[in-house]
């Protein structure tokens, strides 16, 4: 019995059938002799398995012309040979019962199959040959009489297979159909539905279909309709299909179902139209983070207390990852009094940071790659002369407000407000380049192949023309050809050149005091302060690829602070500003307010600096500070002179919404 699991699918069969012997009993040898032959002889062959398992078969003998009648009814051939075993030689092979069992997989006749049940009392259980061994199936009296061991075998581990409850659940008679269940129904409606199917999806056709009612004697009402279905001419059925399709598509209910659909999309389209749905009382335009899973900022070295307002500056790609992203920020002050005087030290920190994940949550920050190290930016505590007009201001020795930027040759460049170095002059804007007071910095540029002289080696002030005594949040930008540019004062716009070994040169003598952001704020200019926030990137207004970069199409682009002063407390609202790339670089457009995702506007937010995430001087040869639509920018801020915090975005989002400048074509 072990080796018909060779050929069985369902194993636990198996030991079904062997408990089934010893319920059966037979009364003398013959008996079990008959039910192993139906069950296999030995184990060296299985025969008549094929599709379901433990079919019974009527063991009662009946004459050759019943028998000739009950095939021809059901489609069997009663005369000549039946599948290659021919009436002769099941003649030559009567004493054997053995060999009155089909080949496995192969059809057999009826007479066949009683004179192999008649050997023996025993009923005799085949597999073989599918719907074709009906007739002798449904002519059979119910398992001879041994119905009660039946119910025992179908209490045994595995049951009844799911062939036979389908063919018990559908294979009606006609007394059985008038007391048909519902749930028998569907049954019923289930299984013609999946042969119909199955026999469309491989490709037969309609045809199939009536072939499948033909021969599919499943219950008593489908064998009327499939002769009736078998008489009729193939237009006519195709006809009456054609009619009741039509006639569904013109009914009432599908009519009224799709005028219901045209109305909503109607009432929609006027909602859209003739209202306009009020949006609350939101004043800005929120940007999300693009790597966040939810859309809101992250930390810059979370774990450092004191440090805040950073300036975060991304190398290109071919630099080592772990000194990709370097940053600078503001220290802690250190409290001092020296020679009775009250001092507050200030200080510029910086090191390399690497981008880690929180587990799980799949938060992003910027974790700490390096020491934190105190940048080397010395100031003089008290000269002789007098350097701030406001008195309060001395007590403040040291740098402050540190921003970095890169030019297209790969120059990283730290610019901050540091203690002025001559008279009347209290605080001013310095540069240095960062490779000198950046351990690594250097080294890390060098190996991806960047390596620019050295042009700031020394702390250098920049000293202008009309210099105010306190100098303050400079944006640093290239010009038409590489040249470096500050951006100093919005209001009215005064941009100088800067010129090796001279003074900052002017760009225009005179600049109006009215422009595009007086136009925009209008009342609020009266309670603001207006400055900037990060130095200016070159952005085409397309996506990488898609157009070739032009003066007509390329902006500069950057972010400001409106500055709002009213008591109780200080509030910084920041927007995106874009100019021309070509000199005098007027004004073009204005974001509405931005706020990043997940900050609190109770807060101050300083934002620092802008660049892309991964800048590239490839590609014709459009720069470092160069981008598109499609790439992602890095914001950097501090929160209240406290904490540090970052958002990845894509310029397009800082791009959107924005007003005009008058006099100014849109943007894109």
């Amino acid at each position: 019995m072990h080796c018909w699991s060779k050929t069985e699918p369902n194993r636990r069969w198996t030991a079904s059938a062997a408990r089934a012997l010893q319920l059966l009993k037979p009364a003398d040898t013959h008996s079990w002799h008959g039910a192993a032959v139906a069950l296999g002889s030995g184990c060296a062959r299985p025969v008549g398995l094929q599709r379901t398992p433990m079919e019974p078969v009527a063991s009662t003998s009946s004459s050759s012309g019943d028998e000739s009648a009950q095939g021809q009814r059901f489609g069997a051939r009663p005369n000549g040979p039946t599948n290659g075993i021919s009436s002769s030689a099941s003649a030559a092979n009567a004493t054997d019962p053995s060999s009155r069992i089909p080949r496995y997989g192969s059809k057999f006749s009826l007479e066949e199959l009683n004179g192999a049940a008649s050997h023996s009392s025993a009923p005799v259980y085949v597999n073989g040959g599918g719907y074709h061994n009906y007739p002798s199936r449904q002519s059979a009296s119910p398992y001879n009489g041994l119905q009660a061991p039946y119910d025992d075998l179908k209490s045994l581990p595995g049951g009844e297979s799911k062939s036979a409850r389908r063919s018990n659940s559908v294979s009606l008679s006609g007394q059985q159909w008038s007391a048909m269940t519902p749930a028998d129904f569907r049954a019923l409606l289930a299984s013609t539905w999946r042969a119909l199917k199955r026999d469309w999806d491989e490709g037969r056709g309609f045809r199939a279909w009536i072939l499948e009612l033909r021969t599919r004697p499943n219950t008593a009402l489908r064998r009327p309709f499939a002769k009736s279905l078998g008489r009729l001419p193939a237009w006519l059925i195709y006809s009456t299909l054609a009619v009741i399709i039509l006639f569904y598509l013109r009914s009432s209910g599908r009519q009224a179902r799709q005028n219901t659909h045209s109305e909503a999309e109607r009432w929609l389209q006027q909602l859209q139209i003739d209202r306009v749905v009020p949006r609350g009382e939101r004043r800005t335009r929120a940007l999300n983070s693009y790597r966040n899973p939810y859309g809101f900022i992250g930390l810059v070295d979370p774990y450092a207390g004191g440090v805040f307002n950073p300036s975060i500056l991304v190398l290109p790609d071919t630099v080592p990852l772990e000194n990709r992203i370097v940053v600078v920020a503001r220290g802690s002050e250190g409290i001092d009094v020296v020679e009775g005087d009250d001092v507050r030290w200030e200080t510029v920190v910086g090191c390399f940071l690497l981008e880690l994940k929180r587990p799980r949550l799949g938060l992003p920050y910027l974790a700490r790659e390096s020491d934190l190290y105190t940048l080397n930016l010395p100031a003089e505590r008290k000269p002789s002369y007098q350097r701030c007009d406001n008195k309060d201001w001395n007590v403040y020795i040291g740098a402050e407000d540190p921003r970095l930027f890169i030019t297209d040759d790969g120059q990283p460049l730290l610019i901050y407000s540091q203690t002025g170095n001559a008279p009347m002059i209290c605080r001013a804007i310095f540069i240095i380049d960062a490779r000198v007071v950046i351990p690594g910095l250097k080294s890390a540029l060098k190996k991806a192949g960047y390596n620019p002289p050295i042009q700031f080696k020394n702390q250098t002030d920049l000293i202008r023309e009309d210099q105010s005594n306190i100098e303050k949040n400079w944006s640093p930008f290239l010009g038409d050809f590489n040249e470096l540019y500050f951006h100093v004062s919005l209001v009215p716009q005064q941009i100088y050149k800067y010129v090796p070994d001279l003074t900052m040169r002017k760009l225009l003598p005179h600049s109006p005091e009215s422009n595009c952001l007086t136009d925009l704020l209008g009342a609020d200019l009266g309670h603001t302060h207006l400055h900037h926030a990060t130095p200016l990137i070159r952005a085409t207004l397309c996506n990488r690829g898609e157009c070739k970069p032009t003066i007509h199409n390329t902006v500069l682009v950057g972010l400001i602070h409106v500055k709002y002063h009213p008591e109780p407390y200080l509030y910084y609202e920041r927007r995106a500003v874009t100019w021309n790339v070509t000199s005098p670089f007027e004004y073009l457009s204005v974001s509405p307010p931005l706020t990043y995702m997940g900050t609190n506007q109770a807060d101050p937010i300083f934002t620092v600096s802008v660049v892309w995430d991964h800048p590239s001087s490839k590609g014709g040869g459009l720069g470092l500070n160069h981008g598109f639509l499609d790439d992602r920018m890095i914001i950097s801020f501090g929160v209240a002179d406290y904490g540090s915090g970052y958002i990845d975005v894509v310029a397009g989002d800082v791009l959107a919404e924005h007003t005009m400048c008058k006099a100014s074509t849109p943007l894109w």
